[in-house]
Formats: C-alpha cells, structure tokens, sequence
C-alpha cells in the first residue's frame, strides 16, 4: 500500500494510501493514516475542537450497518462478521481499546445499495484516544466511496512522546482539507484546500 502526505504539522503529518476497487468497479477504498514526527505517538482522534471530523458534501461515505439498524463506525460489532467490512467506512479502532470523550459516529441513507445494510452517508467523527499505541504511525480510518469523491477532513490529531517522563502529551495539530478519490490505474488526486494547500498528483508506475 502507498501512501501519500498532504499535510505535515508540527507534530505529526497526515497521509492517504492509493485507492483500491472494492465491492464494484464504482466504490474506492482509501485508509488514513497519521505519522508521528521526532518520536511522537499518534494516539488521538478530536472533531470536537471546532472540527466536522470526515465528511463528504452529498452521501458518500458507504456504510453497511447490523442489521440495517445499528451503527459500525468502528471495528467493533454486535455480531463479529456480520457485515462486510471491505465495503464499510470506518475508525481502524476497537471500541474496548478507548478512551471515549464522544463516541464514534456515522449517519446513512436507510436505502440499501450495494448491500441489503449498506447505504451512503455523509459524516464519521468521534473524540477518543487509543489505548496501547506506541508506534509512530497511525492507520485510524478506512473509507469506501465512489471513484471521483471528494472527501474533506477537519479534525485534530494528538500523541504522545514514549522517551519524555510520564508520556508527557504533544500538542495537536489542527488538519483540514480535502483530497479526490480518483481509480486506479490513472491517477489518485489528492488536493489539500485547508492550512497546507497543495496539489500531489501521482502517476502509476509502469509494469
């Protein structure tokens, strides 16, 4: 999996990995992914400081809930393999494994699609840490969509430092703005419209 940086704080960088088909010719899945810099753990997910955490302008973000009813925003189920994972958006987190200031969270349309409990929706936010962490990447979000979405992000990502006297906490940075989900094989577009502002543009390799 490749992945591509489209923010870089003082603390930690963001990344987003090349998009790969699942389910349908039409639905993308992409994974974020959060880099700690000079030792930093990322261990924190926060939409609540004035962040809308991931979200999409019209329903986007497929969601396949239990039974049709009941929310999976994370890795957690009611009923371990009752769903298709591969073709739900989702935190990369067990729900035993946090600290939870709010719960995760999703919305969906109630219509199925291509599943009987999935449906698009357009938001996943949450305020949690992650218990157990001490490496300094972080893949804390699995995302499905259709080819040309584009998703924005707004929330704060925040860490620790293991070698500083009771894990002493970072600070948090602030990360904003959008990428574009585009298929492979041409090209995943990843244009950053938030406190960065850049343009990645990757092309695949030959053979």
């Amino acid at each position: 999996m490749i992945f591509t940086t489209i923010y870089t704080g003082t603390n930690f960088a963001f990344q987003v990995s090349n998009p790969v088909v699942v389910g349908s010719t039409s639905l993308e899945a992409v994974t974020l992914r959060a880099v700690g810099k000079n030792g930093a753990v990322p261990n924190t997910f926060d939409s609540d400081q004035g962040g809308t955490g991931i979200t999409t302008i019209t329903n986007a973000l497929h969601q396949i809930w239990e039974f049709g009813a009941v929310q999976t925003p994370t890795l957690t189920l009611n009923v371990p393999g009752s769903i298709n994972q591969a073709l739900d958006s989702h935190f990369l987190v067990n729900l035993s494994n946090l600290v939870i200031v709010h719960n995760p969270s999703e919305d969906r349309v109630a219509n199925p699609t291509y599943d009987p409990w999935g449906g698009f929706g357009t938001y996943l936010r949450g305020t949690f840490s992650i218990l157990g962490t001490s490496s300094t990447s972080w893949d804390f979000a699995y995302l499905v969509v259709p080819s040309n979405t584009t998703v924005n992000f707004d929330f704060h990502i925040g860490g620790f430092i293991p070698a500083v006297p009771n894990n002493q906490s970072v600070s948090s940075d602030y990360v904003s703005g959008s990428f574009t989900v585009v298929p492979e094989p041409s090209t995943l577009v990843l244009l950053g419209s938030g406190i960065l502002g850049l343009l990645v543009y990757r092309r695949r390799r030959a053979g």
